[in-house]
């Protein structure tokens, strides 16, 4: 099997650009659309309810015990997947989104 990266067009003259599937029209207007734009392994894994929640009137509970992990911890995948996302879907209605921007994980490049 190939793996993504020998498929994928390294110019864009050789990117195909038809649509695979139903295409769903631009809004006329998109001055009338709130637009929610994260990053899907940085929004939310739907285990929420599996971990504490902040105290804010306890911060020094949360506060960082070893900074550089910390910091590296950031380099990472976080998880966030598109369950995630549609556990949220509601939360994001009530915001008054009416269209998504869901970019692609970071992924730190590989040396």
């Amino acid at each position: 099997m190939a793996k993504v990266e020998e498929l994928t067009p390294q110019q864009l003259s050789e990117t195909n650009l038809k649509p695979r599937g139903r295409v769903y029209p631009s809004p006329i207007n998109w001055r009338d659309q709130f637009l929610y734009q994260f990053i899907l392994d940085r929004f939310s894994d739907d285990n929420e309810n599996q971990r504490e929640l902040f105290d804010r009137s306890n911060p020094s509970k949360f506060q960082v015990k070893d900074k550089a992990d910390w910091m590296a911890a950031g380099t990472k995948f976080v998880s966030g997947t598109l369950r995630g996302i549609k556990s949220k879907l509601d939360y994001l209605q009530r915001l008054g989104v009416t269209r998504l921007w869901i970019n692609p994980p970071w992924r730190q490049a590989s040396n």
